[in-house]
């Protein structure tokens, strides 16, 4: 799963979350298109266990309740990017390992 966090004709920012082998690989990238050489740099990676991630949820869920956030709902624009980067294809050994570790996390 794919979202873009900032998007401006400068500036790029997105988190990219799949699951994996060892439980979930985090990426944050970003892209400034207007650079002598555009190209997307990785400036964050990490592989989290499903408790690992568990915790970050709820960090972020506590900063946003104790900033006032108020709960909303998704935007019908991330179901469209999730389902857009669903559709690009992947070498047959990384879907089935994809796959496998999906229906470990029952969420495939």
């Amino acid at each position: 799963m794919r979202a873009t966090l900032t998007n401006s004709p400068a500036y790029q920012l997105a988190a990219e979350l799949e699951p994996n082998a060892l439980g979930f690989n985090l990426n944050f990238e970003s892209f400034v298109p207007t650079a002598r050489r555009p190209e997307v740099q990785r400036r964050f990676q990490t592989h989290l266990t499903e408790q690992e991630l568990l915790q970050l949820r709820w960090l972020i869920d506590d900063v946003l309740t104790a900033c006032g956030a108020k709960k909303l709902d998704r935007p019908a624009s991330v179901d469209a990017q999730v389902d857009l980067w669903g559709k690009f294809p992947r070498h047959p050994e990384e879907q089935e390992k994809a796959d496998s570790v999906a229906s470990v996390h029952g969420t495939k």
